[in-house]
């Protein structure tokens, strides 16, 4: 049996655990791009705010967070999850659907009491924690929605932040675009 670089390098990543994404980098970049690849695709959730509910406008309505926290958008995290937006609505266009609230942590279930300060309360603990988003095990694939897995938080479980909602269904190759250079 003859062992190729390939096949070195797949057995390698798996045994070392590395991401799909990260293996696909150090194959087609070698190690600095796959190094650089993952350092700068973990993430830290920032909210707009930590102290209080804030008051958006969406399609000239104007609203309030309610069970859900709103991404700061001069972090880095809301910055990449706009990028992969972008590129979702380059190659999908009309089959993207605008969105609702701009990129945010749902933090209280359907099933939970909400209240102001249980809002605030589970924000503050995800304040600065960091996330992966990197590689295809970081997104969560629904029939018509993508997103982004994010922390869990005590109470509620883990969270997401949609990046996409497609009415007709989720197209299959979403994450490589997301991925994508």
């Amino acid at each position: 049996m003859s062992l190729n670089k390939s096949t070195v390098l797949a057995t390698v990543s798996a045994v070392a655990g590395i991401s799909a994404v990260a293996y696909y980098y150090y194959r087609n970049y070698g190690l600095p791009g796959c190094l650089q690849r993952n350092i700068e695709r973990t993430l830290l959730v920032n909210f707009r705010s930590t102290n209080e509910l804030v008051k958006y406008t969406v399609n000239g309505e104007d609203r309030q967070e309610g069970k859900s926290k709103l991404l700061s958008p001069e972090s880095d995290l809301y910055k990449t999850l706009s990028q992969y937006r972008e590129k979702l609505a380059k190659k999908y266009g009309d089959q993207l659907d605008g969105q609702r609230m701009d990129f945010h942590l749902e933090l209280v279930s359907k099933n939970e009491d909400w209240t102001e300060q249980l809002v605030l309360e589970r924000a503050k603990q995800l304040e600065n924690v960091p996330i992966r988003v990197d590689s295809v095990d970081s997104f969560q694939l629904g029939k018509k929605s993508v997103g982004v897995f994010g922390p869990s938080v005590a109470g509620y479980g883990e969270t997401h932040a949609i990046i996409g909602y497609f009415p007709s269904g989720l197209p299959e190759d979403v994450v490589e675009t997301m991925l994508s250079e």
